[in-house]
């Protein structure tokens, strides 16, 4: 029997990106900024497709969020599961900086009441070209996301270790010290977007806790 997490990936994915979206609406140049989650009918082609046409310009950044399962080492190590079809997709977007995997690290419930409204401090970004998918098993893989200090984590897998420093979710979104200003010159642009989905082969793949913010220009 597979063991249930205590907290869902929906969960985080909705509390979290209420606070990034705050964040980000903070700064002059995106107060419309918006999140777009994916349903499941819209983790077809279709219906990301159509989100895409319909955008004006601008660009996104694309999170793909994961929950962690629990482990003995509740305040120090944190386990996600990757799947290697659905990283090499986004590998194949090519925008470094510009698509990332939002790691929460929050396995219990009495740490999310702890630390709400700000689950920003113990949310860490990690971008998709520093876990090498050479590494990463056929199906999915297991990947180790330990805290080093209140102020870092490493994340590592089978045979490798990230040579990419983890952000911290908080620090990146903040409006006048953080990177998201860095946006507009890396962002995936809608025709970008509409390339990536016209190349690829969509057949049984599920981009579950997938979405992007987009920023209008």
């Amino acid at each position: 029997m597979t063991k249930r997490k205590e907290v869902s990936e929906k969960t985080l994915e909705l509390n979290v990106c209420a606070e990034m979206i705050q964040h980000i609406r903070s700064h002059p140049p995106f107060r419309k900024a918006s999140w777009h989650g994916l349903t499941q009918r819209e983790e077809r082609q279709e219906g990301l497709d159509a989100k895409i046409r319909n955008a004006p310009k601008g660009v996104a950044l694309m999170l793909q969020f994961k929950s962690p399962w629990a482990t003995l080492r509740v305040d120090t190590l944190y386990k996600f599961t990757i799947n290697r079809r659905q990283h090499k997709a986004m590998e194949r977007l090519g925008h470094p900086g510009a698509v990332h995997y939002v790691f929460p690290l929050y396995s219990k419930w009495c740490k999310i009441y702890k630390n709400t409204p700000d689950l920003l401090q113990d949310t860490w970004l990690v971008p998709v070209e520093c876990i090498p998918s050479k590494y990463l098993a056929k199906d999915s893989t297991t990947i180790e996301v330990r805290k080093l200090s209140p102020s870092g984590v490493r994340a590592s897998g089978p045979n490798w270790e990230s040579k990419c420093n983890a952000m911290n979710a908080g620090e990146y979104f903040q409006p006048r010290t953080g990177s998201l200003s860095d946006i507009q010159g890396i962002g995936v642009t809608a025709p970008q977007m509409r390339e990536w989905i016209d190349g690829r082969d969509w057949t049984a793949l599920r981009f579950r806790g997938l979405g992007f913010f987009y920023l209008p220009l």
